[in-house]
């Protein structure tokens, strides 16, 4: 970035030199820093904004999840590890700044693809009125959005059209054949005395298949953070081959069954997050996995 940084001075200097400072070819100006492209500046707020004129210079991006300033962490990314293009898919920021960097200001994200230079409003500008539910700032901010094509994607983030921080992901551009194939279960049973009760573990196929259907079937939401009253019925966690070869993902699911008939279940998944699960399939996997525990 340092070396992008004294290539752009460089660069304003030899116009100057050239007696060119009157033209009509885009320049910086820190009172006003609203894209994202190359070089830095420091706007009135003393935010750090990232700015770039040409999508050639992309070529100096690569994969990155944490967002750097000064030697600190400013943010970091946590994806999905299915992630692939054609799919809404969730996402969580967490920003390390105090939750007064943020307030009142509206924060949105550009996504830029490395190769073709194209670049989308991946989250429309959203005011930020609250701290992440449990957090003093916005450690767990969510959101979910849809990568058209795969490749190497920069997520730029703005705090009331200003530039604040760059991640890299790259996308799959193929589905994974491994996504979400299970490979075992285990279940545990939650006690008011805030113990578990011993794993059973499924390993079988047939019922293996019955679970994955049916949690095909829960209703995902990873925008929203729920706060549970009481303690869990069941904890499951689940083992799942994404790539072969490859070590099994696990995902850990507090199920609680409604009075009503429904289920809720919390996932540790950031593509899931909150989930809801109908009548008739609540009354499928309660039966399934209280016989099995």
């Amino acid at each position: 970035m340092k070396k992008i940084t004294l290539c752009f001075f460089i660069f304003i200097l030899s116009i100057q030199l050239l007696g060119c400072s009157n033209s009509e070819e885009t320049t910086s100006d820190s009172s006003d820093p609203t894209t994202i492209e190359e070089g830095q500046e420091i706007n009135s707020d003393g935010i750090e904004a990232i700015t770039t004129s040409d999508s050639s210079n992309q070529d100096n991006f690569e994969i990155r999840y944490v967002f750097n300033k000064d030697g600190k962490e400013v943010f970091s990314l946590f994806t999905d590890p299915a992630l692939k293009a054609g799919d809404l898919y969730g996402y969580i920021f967490s920003f390390q700044e105090s939750f007064d960097v943020f307030e009142g200001k509206e924060l949105s994200i550009t996504a830029v693809n490395q190769e073709s230079g194209e670049r989308f409003q991946a989250l429309e500008p959203l005011k930020i009125t609250e701290p992440s539910s449990g957090f003093y700032s916005l450690q767990r901010f969510t959101t979910t959005f849809k990568i058209p094509y795969g490749g190497l994607w920069v997520y730029e983030v703005y705090l009331d059209g200003n530039g604040y921080g760059e991640v890299a992901v790259e996308v799959a551009d193929e589905e994974n054949p491994f996504e979400k194939q299970f490979s075992r279960i285990e279940i545990q049973e939650a006690s008011k005395d805030g113990n578990y009760s011993e794993k059973v573990v499924i390993t079988k196929g047939g019922i293996l298949d019955e679970l994955e259907n049916i949690f095909e079937q829960v209703k995902w939401d990873p925008t929203i953070e729920v706060m549970m009253v009481g303690r869990e019925d069941l904890k499951a966690t689940l083992f799942m081959i994404l790539e072969e070869n490859k070590p099994k993902e696990s995902y850990e699911y507090r199920i609680w069954f409604n009075e009503g008939g429904t289920a809720t279940i919390l996932s540790d998944n950031p593509k899931e997050n909150n989930g809801r699960l109908n009548i008739e399939y609540t009354k499928v996997l309660k039966q399934m996995l209280f016989d099995i525990n």
